[in-house]
Order: C-alpha cells, then structure tokens, then sequence
C-alpha cells in the first residue's frame, strides 16, 4: 500500500514555517522555497508520522505541489519514494526517519536533521537541478548509491554502509566511485554499452536483492592488499600505479621497497598530507601527486636526487622545487604564480606542463631552456607579447596554447585566412572529399604558435581530415599513417568527456569529433595490432554513442574484442544490437553464424 498524502496534516504560511523550524538553516540553501511559496502548500505533521506502507510524492504533471515538514520522527513501514522533475520541492524532519528504502530522484530536497535508518538501500539519482539529502545525525543502510549529480550530505560522519557515489557530489569518502560502477555493479544493473540502469538498481532494491558483484571490494582495500602482497618480496616492486584507487591516506608499506623507481598517487583526493619520509624513497625516478588534497608538499621531495618526472598539478608547491637540477618533466597544471627565477636552475628539462591556470606572462629563464621539446600552456592568461616570444624562441617547440585568450583574434588576417579555408574545406567535404584534404591542410600550417587562430577552426580542420581521409585511404599505408596521425592529434585537441559541455553547439561538435576520430583511430589501431589501445579509445568514443545511430562504434569495439579473444563479451553486445535493430548490416555476419546462434541459445 502506498500512501502519498497521509491524513493529519495542517497547512502553514510560508512566515510560519520559517519561524517555528529555522527553514532558511538548512533548506532554503538548498531549496528557494519562498519564490514557490504562493503554488507550494507547506503540509506540517505534527508529533512525528507512522506511515504503514509506502510513502511517495503526489503527481502532477512532472511537479509536486507541496512540500512537507515532519515534526519529529518519520517511520515508513515501506519505501520513503521522493521525486521532482520541476522545480523542486522538499521534506523537512526534524526528528529521525527510518524507512525499508528511501528512493530519491530529480529535484527534492530531503533534510533529516536526526538519524537517517534504513533496513536497505538508499539511492539518489538525477539532480542536474537539484536534488539532496542532507542527514544531520548518523546514518545507516545496507547500500547507498549516488549518481547522476543528486547530491548527499552527512554531517554526522560518514555513513555505516556500502556507499557506491560520485565523491564530487558525496560529503565523505566512498567505497566504490561513480566511474567504476560498471565493473563492481551485477550485469543486470548495467546494459552491455556500460551504462547504469537505474530502474534495475531501484527494482533489486524494493525487492530486496544485491546489486554488488560477489567479491566487489572498494579499491582503497583492494589497493592496500595488493601492496601487502608485493610485500613477499619488495626487492622486485620497481613501478606501482595506484592513481585513482581512492586511498585514504599515503601508504605505509610504500617505504618497503628499496627499489622503486616509479611512484603514481595521481587522483587521490582524499589523501591530505605526505610525510617528510618520502625522502627515503631515494630510488624514486618517477612521481606523479596531481590531484590530492594537500595543504603543503614536503620540501624533502626535493632531496629525491633520482628524479626525472614530476607532476605536483594541482597542489601548492614545494618550497625548494626549482632548486630540483636533474628534473626533464615537470607538471604543474594549475598553476597560479611562479617566481621570478623559476626554472633557473633546471636546464635538463624537456617537458612542461603550466596549463590551466592564471600565468599571463613567463619568467625569464623559462626562455633559456634549450632543450625544452613540448610545453603545454593551454587554458592560460599569457598576453600577446608572451605569445610572440614563444613563437620567435621555441619554433621547433611543440606549444599548446588552446584556449589562451590573446591568441583569439577575429579581425587578425592570419586569424581570417584560417577561418576562410576551413569554411571552403567545409563546403566540399561532403561532396569532394579530396578536394577538402589541401584546404585543410593549409588552415593548419598556418595553426603555428603564436599565430592567431581559432581552436574552433583547428580543431575543425582536423575532423575534416579524418573525415576525408577515411574515406580515401584504401590500402594506401602512406595515407593511412597521415590519417592516424591527424586522428591522434583531433583526439589530443578535444576535450575529455568530462569537461565537455553537451548542451552545447560545441559540446554537440566536440561530440562528434570524439565519435569520428576515436572510431577511425580504434578501427586503424586494430589492424596494426594495438589491440589495448584500440579498445581504450573506442570506449572513449562510446562515452557519446548512447544511441542506436552510433552502433557503428559498438561495431568496431567487437571486432576489437573479437582479435583480443574476448568473444563473450562481443557478443553480448551484438546480441544487444541484433535484438533492438536486426537489420543492422554490419553484423548481417553474425546472424547465420553457427557460434554466435549457439552462444545466443545456450545464454539466454
């Protein structure tokens, strides 16, 4: 039985509401309850509310008309099943709520400022616009999942439950993020593409079922285990990667190898602090910190005289980092200011990251590094000057300087002719592809560093030759060597998935160029061999292939699985497309084809 509007409720104006339960403490941040408050009613149940089933929101339309202020406890015998795809709308109890599931969706805002005490799941999914739960007390579950920009907060520490979350949108440390859902969630919960299916996840939940794999650990555990097993025999650790494995704190066991040469902590934001013991870790050539959540570096990094690559992106710097001689790469994305004699006395270095911050101009020994090969400034401030002297002191240097400002200049002749020949390669793509190819090719050679230029119209260029070229290449290998190298390059210009913004003109475009480029270059790849990579950056194309007019990358990516020997897994996938659309052409092979009629009999 599911009750939306449970009897013994009394309306409020919106001063009363304010007055007797302090709404601008922790919901009007959340929730503009006051502009609505003339649609809104404001629904308070008094001395708490026993609710013998379930417990959801009204419809109408996509908007719940009310919201509701629980004084005291709220007991859900049921689900507590909460949603708004409008505007918003919000539960307030004071007391503490304990419930079989509490289902969250879109746009609600839910506030226990008690316990929050479930017997299974909480889930949270959809807040583009909104959408929170806010715990003021303790909070226990079996299972808490946390996507699609919902947001969750739990002041009373972190919650004694599985939390499966995106830590950008969760206020304490997680088991398993957002990014490995697909690899630790049942098969059920995931369609074979790797995309989450959130109705599954609800479904199990109701019904009381697992939604984990057997034997899904989260990968900080999974990461110290590995590291005490390596602890056999230490001698033999030369490279350990654990980026992104969400560690809590630097590990100890680190110390025990004597041999060590290769470090990555990269992406472990929620370690907070690295001992001056790094210094013991004299053999260290290699060390990657970027991402962590670090209010200092050590100085004793800089007594790591073995060192050759460092990448500090996105932490403060060490005190005695430029004093570092034998540094050849050095990552300091993020940037903000440097010193006057900053890379001084650095003369080896030959790689440089200082993108993505607010440097507008670069400290004079910058300028005498000779042996400097690439440097990316990309998302920087520099003015134009700096961006004359690069081009005039590093010709042969390559320099990204995507997204600097100074160099946008639409009234620029260079600027001009760019954008005129990648207009008229436009023009004749579509209907002569090898007429397009010299047009392009000329917009780039005139795409050099410190020329003025849009990143629209490079990176533009670019897709239009692995347009044109793909369709001209045949078993020419010359051609086919220009194609994957024009791919590679429209790859490295477009933005990763995560920084794109699809809703967007250029999110739709950079898009499309993810698609076509990663696609040319996973199909190329695989013929040559490069199996691994190949399958890397089709998945990359996939991030945008949700729909069924993209299934040419779900057809590339078998074939990929197919030459690595993962045959199941293929097939998964063509059964998938097969049953949506089976008049797919490029799998008409596999329609007759004995093994695959076989594999689809005995595993359905």
């Amino acid at each position: 039985m599911t009750a939306t509007a449970p009897d013994g409720y009394r309306l409020l104006d919106v001063d009363e509401a304010e007055e007797r339960f302090r709404l601008s403490a922790d919901v009007e941040s959340r929730f503009p309850y006051r502009e609505f408050s003339d649609e809104q009613e404001f629904r308070l149940y008094e001395g708490g509310l026993h609710v013998t089933g379930d417990f959801s929101a009204e419809t109408d339309g996509d908007w719940v008309m009310y919201n509701v202020i629980v004084d005291g406890d709220l007991t859900v015998d049921g689900d507590l099943s909460w949603w708004d795809d409008h505007m918003g709308n919000f539960v307030l109890v004071t007391g503490n709520v304990r419930a079989r599931n509490v289902l969250l969706r879109g746009n609600p805002s839910v506030v226990v400022r008690g316990d929050l005490l479930v017997d299974n799941g909480v889930f949270g999914c959809h807040g583009a616009d909104g959408g929170f739960l806010d715990v003021g007390g303790v909070t226990r579950a079996k299972t808490i999942v946390n996507i699609r920009y919902f947001k969750m907060t739990f002041a009373g520490g972190r919650p004694d439950a599985t939390l499966i979350a995106d830590p950008n949108f969760t206020s304490c440390p997680v088991d398993f993020a957002d990014d490995e859902l697909s690899a630790v969630l049942l098969p059920a919960m995931v369609d074979p593409d790797g995309y989450v299916d959130e109705g599954q996840i609800e479904w199990a939940f109701m019904e009381g079922r697992p939604i984990l794999r057997d034997g899904a650990v989260p990968s900080h555990l999974a990461a110290l285990t590995e590291l005490d097993a390596l602890l056999a025999s230490p001698e033999e650790v030369i490279e350990l990667d654990l980026a992104d494995r969400h560690l809590r704190e630097f590990p100890e066991q680190l110390f025990a190898f004597p041999n060590l040469r290769k470090l990555s902590l990269a992406g472990n934001d929620q370690i907070d602090q690295i001992p001056e013991r790094i210094a013991e870790l004299t053999t260290l050539e290699e060390l990657d910190l970027s991402g962590l959540a670090v209010d200092r570096l050590p100085a004793a990094i800089g007594r790591l005289d073995n060192l050759r690559v460092l990448d500090v992106s996105g932490n403060p710097l060490p005190d005695n980092l430029f004093s570092m001689t034998k540094l050849e790469e050095l990552r300091l994305a993020g940037v903000q200011q440097l010193p006057a004699d900053a890379f001084a006395a650095m003369p080896e270095l030959r790689r440089l990251d200082l993108s993505g911050g607010a440097l507008t101009e670069l400290p004079e020994p910058f300028y005498r590094l000779r042996h400097l090969q690439a440097v990316d400034l990309h998302a920087t401030k520099l003015d134009r000057p700096t961006l004359d002297r690069l081009a005039e002191t590093f010709p042969k240097v390559q320099i990204d300087l995507r997204r600097v400002p100074a160099r946008r200049d639409v009234d620029d002749p260079n600027s001009r002719a760019v954008h005129d020949l990648v207009v008229d390669g436009q023009a004749k793509l579509f209907r002569d592809h090898a007429a397009a190819v010299p047009l392009f090719e000329e917009a780039l050679e005139r795409c050099g560093t410190g020329a003025s230029f849009s990143d629209h119209d490079q990176l533009y260029a670019y897709y239009g030759l692995v347009y044109a070229l793909s369709r001209l290449v045949g078993s020419d290998e010359g051609l086919t060597d220009k194609l994957i190298g024009y791919a590679e390059r429209a790859l490295a210009l477009a933005p990763e998935p995560r920084e794109i913004w699809h809703f967007t003109d250029e999110g739709q475009f950079h898009e499309e160029v993810t698609r076509t480029a990663g696609n040319t270059l996973a199909w190329h790849l695989m013929k040559r061999g490069e199996l691994d990579r190949a399958l890397s950056i089709v998945d990359r194309a996939l991030t945008f292939g949700a729909d069924p007019t993209y299934d040419y990358l779900r057809d590339t990516k078998v074939r990929i699985l197919l030459a690595m020997g993962r045959t199941a897994e293929a097939y998964l996938i063509v059964d998938h497309v097969l049953t949506r659309r089976p008049d797919f052409g490029d799998f008409a092979d596999f329609v007759s084809a004995p093994e695959f009629l076989h594999w689809r009999e005995t595993t359905r």
